[in-house]
């Protein structure tokens, strides 16, 4: 069973190997870096395609026999046991639950936060995930549970004004000073050479506009402008056919664009 080593805290970079915070990996695992959970580039293998129903004991247990998909910092891979490390991470250096940790650091007090990744569960105000169904051609909603382990990859629940105010504070470089945010911005460099990525933030292009950001399940996504100095965070509930929520996000960045030129 994974275990986490408690002896140092508060101190924290991204070059430091797993192995410094927490211990009981497997040899192959010691040399991967912070750095390569943000960037996903580990190469750890992907706990969400394993029986989500088992422990995390039970997890960990089966994703140690497993061997590593490649090396650290070859190339990206999107990879849900990257968030789950970084949670654990978190939790040791700060001596808080990933939640605590999120609702003192990231966000004020009297904002309402959940922390859920069960689309079973009913939340006050939450609006519910919807899938849209083929054969009956109609939307149902989700019943997927991700569990707790989840959390860092899709279980925080905020409202429009709550992520508005985030995107205020992150501006304002009070959730991170401006060289830490300038490095999360830059571009990780991939042995490949050819994947584009950056410090757990994706990187986006239209015609001659760069914006950089994140999205979630195929209806929600958050931009930053960087260049032009605005920001577009978009909510929905579900799609049909396929995901649009970042050609969605493309045109209305051109027209605010349009707009101010």
């Amino acid at each position: 069973m994974l275990y986490l080593n408690c002896k140092k805290k508060n101190r924290i970079n991204i070059d430091d190997d797993l192995s410094k915070w927490i211990k009981g990996l497997p040899n192959s695992w010691n040399h991967i870096k912070i750095h390569n959970l943000l960037s996903h580039s580990s190469g750890l293998p992907d706990y969400f395609h394993l029986d989500l129903s088992l422990s995390d004991k039970e997890i960990w247990s089966q994703l140690y026999k497993i061997p590593l998909d490649f090396k650290a910092g070859e190339k990206f891979s999107y990879n849900q046991t990257n968030f789950w490390m970084l949670t654990l991470i978190i939790e040791q250096v700060s001596n808080m639950s990933y939640e605590d940790f999120i609702r003192t650091t990231q966000f004020e007090e009297n904002e309402i936060i959940y922390f859920n990744s069960n689309h079973t569960d009913k939340l006050k105000n939450r609006v519910d995930f919807h899938l849209f169904n083929e054969r009956d051609h109609a939307y149902e909603v989700a019943i997927h549970d991700a569990g707790k382990r989840a959390y860092s990859g899709n279980g925080i629940n905020v409202n429009l004004m709550s992520f508005i105010n985030w995107n205020r504070r992150l501006d304002r470089n009070e959730l991170l000073n401006k060289t830490n945010r300038s490095l999360m911005w830059s571009r990780y460099p991939y042995a490949n050479k050819k994947d584009q990525f950056l410090y757990g933030w994706g990187t986006y292009k239209t015609n001659d506009l760069n914006s950089v950001g994140f999205s979630g399940s195929g209806v929600c996504a958050y931009r930053k402008y960087l260049d032009n100095d605005f920001s577009i965070i978009f909510l929905s509930n579900g799609f049909k056919g396929r995901p649009v929520h970042n050609e969605i996000v493309d045109e209305i960045g051109k027209m605010v664009v349009a707009h101010f030129n």
